[in-house]
């Protein structure tokens, strides 16, 4: 009897189809490594070292790099050490695994373990198999003092939170280039506190080479054009005209959050506002994976209220699908009695637009970019620059918020949702380079049996334990004397006008002898960045030691005042009572009623004991003034800070609003700042006519009369035609240079309303109209 025959569920194969298949695969060689787009950057950056240390002793680098040895690599860690800022003993480790990693490309197999082994018993700060260290490693450890102790991992908390934003709204008085970038800057500092968020899953990193997150430089674009390489966005003065995005950013956009009202069980009355947030952008995960989704809620307190500032940021893009929908009556909507939410939804044509967008220089100001996500390093910066201001000894950043939340999840959740908040895939990276240095339990009553006092204990942990309001935040002009008269920085500047004069002697100019002499001009551009360079080191590191030396000895003074104060000897004998109050900054004049308001409405005496109606109308006037707020500009608090960055002092006196000086009611709808028409159809020959039609300045700004018709024409030249032009601007109005591309090219509008938007082909039509047609300036 025949057996059936044997089913198979896939197609059989044959024996020569297999061998065939091998052959294939025998012949495609060595395949390279897949790194993520950031390790290239690294690889290349470490081989860029090994490039460099072969040119100074004369070999062919990647000949060295394939036949090179132990001793080889051991004298470049130690040329690395010598050559470039202080590392730790972790940043050498890093920096041989890219090198080891590059070299694997370059001889398309791994290092072998020989040399590895070896370059690692010998490298500083490394000890291997817990053997103790040798006098090699003892002796470079002396001669380079490489750090064995582990980078600072400074946690914030929700004190520090509320610090941090007073300082940004209430006490600071740091100016944006555009009032939408400090709306910006909040909602960032509550994303990265409720989510404990990388700063590259908000943000753009900026990578020149990435498609999707680029600050691109208006040099490298056609002439008549300020146009980014992801979206197409032209600049034409100051009108966008922005094309459908096809891909979505990496950082956070419309199309990520989901806007709804939910029935609020506690109170029928009103119901709530909520969001559900995607995360998506998330370290180890392919592009168009899934995030990780985040609910925020409404907050009574509006300073803490991630729902406010989306809806602001919403009302300023005119993001919401219902044209008609507003502040007031946003928050008196209802949920129907059928369902359970009420979505609120965005346009389609905005759900690829990032939320947090960097600024563009126009004809008429800096303005808020269309499509052009904001950089990390901007963010980061600013909120560094904050931190100094609200007197933080240490640097703040956004990893001090994810150590923050990464404590308090691993306190309050299981360790399975520590790890789906936090993005990881094991638990091992928490205990690694999350876990907080200090810690935080009452051990002292523990042993003693008593009852742990767990609040004193993280009272003591906090980061505002290193804060003084006092601590200066820049240089004073005695160590810029000194940093100017240190010796390499006055050869440097003699060598720059020994160049400068022989440019102009031979060619009447510098810029003429860029085409005359290259080499010469290439030379002077050189020595200029140079002494740009080591002039911004010398302030870095002369800062850091001039606020190390403050919080240093305030201590010691301190002390020294409060003993003289209780023995009757000082001259505050009887102001002891001084000492313990609670001592507060003083609050600032703001440019913009509305600035006032906010501050009142985030952190006055009223902003959390409101309730009911009052509270609604305080969060609707809220929201109205971030809206208005985000189309003004304060204009930039320039001086004369020393000889070497001579700018021109702006006149910005005038009308200002004090919190303490009016009783100002924000729960009360008052009428916004009002944008004043001019006080005559067309500027006086002594106004700029850019500034008079800018409705984003203040009245005494967009007034000002010039002394004289030059500094008239050097005022439009340089802010608004030259500017415009060559600058792409951060988020505090730090100019990047760009390469020299005709100004007189670019299209640019005429402010005046009666020649009804008129658009000239550059710098050189503009001036022959304006000369023409409306008498001044040129």
């Amino acid at each position: 009897m025949d057996l059936p025959s044997r089913l198979h569920w896939t197609v059989p194969v044959a024996r020569e189809e297999t061998l065939a298949v091998r052959e294939k695969f025998r012949k495609v060689g060595w395949r390279p490594p897949i790194h993520k787009p950031t390790t290239i950057k690294l690889v290349a950056w470490a081989k860029s070292l090994w490039d460099r240390h072969c040119e100074h002793i004369g070999v062919d680098p990647n000949q060295h790099l394939l036949e090179g040895g132990p001793s080889d690599f051991e004298t470049w860690i130690d040329w690395v050490l010598r050559t470039t800022k202080k590392k730790t003993h972790e940043t050498i480790s890093q920096i041989w695994k890219w090198l080891c990693q590059s070299y694997s490309i370059l001889a398309k197999q791994p290092m072998d373990s020989f040399t590895t082994e070896q370059v690692r018993r010998v490298r500083p700060g490394q000890v291997i198999h817990r053997r103790p260290l040798t006098l090699h490693q003892r002796q470079m450890h002396e001669d380079h003092e490489v750090s064995r102790r582990a980078r600072r991992k400074d946690t914030l908390s929700a004190e520090d939170l509320g610090i941090l934003l007073q300082w940004h709204w209430k006490y600071g008085t740091s100016t944006f280039t555009n009032e939408r970038q400090r709306v910006q800057m909040s909602l960032l500092m509550l994303f990265s506190a409720f989510t404990g968020s990388r700063p590259a899953t908000l943000l753009a990193k900026g990578d020149p080479s990435s498609s999707d997150s680029r600050e691109s430089s208006t040099g490298d674009l056609p002439s008549g054009t300020n146009e980014d390489d992801y979206d197409g966005d032209t600049l034409i003065g100051d009108e966008f005209e922005p094309r459908a995005r096809t891909t979505r950013p990496g950082t956070i956009c419309y199309g990520d959050i989901d806007l709804f009202l939910l029935r609020n069980p506690d109170n029928p009355d009103r119901d709530i506002l909520m969001a559900e947030v995607d995360f998506r952008n998330l370290k180890g995960r392919p592009e168009g994976a899934d995030g990780t989704k985040f609910l925020m809620h409404e907050d009574y307190q509006l300073a803490y209220c991630p729902i406010a500032h989306i809806t602001f940021l919403a009302f300023a893009d005119e993001a919401f699908e219902n044209s008609r929908l507003t502040p007031g009556l946003l928050h008196k909507l209802r949920v129907p009695g059928r369902l359970h939410v009420l979505p609120l939804k965005f346009k389609k044509i905005m759900w690829n637009t990032p939320i947090f967008r960097s600024t563009v220089q126009t004809v008429s100001g800096v303005h808020t970019h269309p499509t052009r996500p904001m950089l990390y390093r901007t963010a980061n910066n600013a909120l560094k620059q904050l931190g100094e201001f609200a007197g933080y000894r240490y640097p703040i950043h956004y990893y001090c918020f994810r150590r923050w939340v990464a404590n308090e999840a691993n306190r309050h959740f299981t360790e399975r949702e520590r790890n789906r908040i936090l993005g990881h895939q094991r638990s091992a990276i928490f205990e690694k380079y999350y876990h907080d240095n200090c810690i935080r339990r009452d051990i002292q009553n523990v042993v003693l049996l008593r009852p742990t006092q767990e609040n004193l204990c993280r009272a003591a942990a906090q980061m505002n334990r290193h804060r003084d309001y006092l601590a200066p935040c820049s240089l004073t002009d005695d160590h810029l004397e000194d940093i100017r008269s240190l010796e390499r920085i006055r050869r440097l500047r003699e060598r720059r006008l020994l160049l400068k004069n022989e440019l102009r002697a031979l060619y009447g100019t510098v810029k003429k002898a860029k085409h005359a002499d290259l080499d010469r001009f290439r030379e002077h551009e050189s020595v200029v960045k140079e002494l740009a360079r080591v002039r911004l080191v010398h302030r870095r590191e002369r800062k850091v030691e001039f606020r190390e030396d403050y919080f240093d000895s305030m201590p010691g003074v301190e002390i020294d005042k409060q003993i003289d104060q209780l023995l009757g000897e000082g001259p505050d004998a009887d102001s002891q009572d001084e000492v313990t109050e609670e001592w507060k900054p003083s609050v600032p004049d703001y440019a913009f009623v509305e600035r006032a308001r906010i501050a009142d409405a985030f952190f006055g005496p009223e902003a959390e004991s409101t309730s009911g109606e009052e509270a609604l109308n305080r969060r609707i006037q809220t929201v109205t003034d971030m809206f208005a707020l985000c189309q003004l500009r304060d204009p930039p608090r320039r001086g004369k800070p020393f000889n070497w960055d001579k700018v021109e002092s702006t006149a910005a006196t005038g009308a200002a609003f004090h919190l303490e000086g009016k009783d100002i009611k924000s729960e009360q709808l008052a009428p916004l700042s009002p944008l004043p028409s001019p006080l005559s159809p067309r500027p006086s020959p002594e106004q700029c006519p850019f500034c008079f039609f800018d409705d984003a300045l203040k009245p005494e700004d967009r007034l000002r009369p010039y002394a004289r018709i030059d500094s008239l024409r050097r005022h439009v030249l340089r802010v608004h035609l030259n500017q415009a032009s060559h600058h792409d601007y951060s988020l505090r109005g730090v100019a990047t240079p760009v390469p020299d591309t005709p100004v007189e090219e670019r299209p640019i509008i005429c402010p005046i309303p009666a020649c009804d938007g008129l658009v000239l082909p550059g710098q050189m039509a503009y001036k022959s109209h304006a000369a023409r047609v409306h008498k001044g300036p040129f």
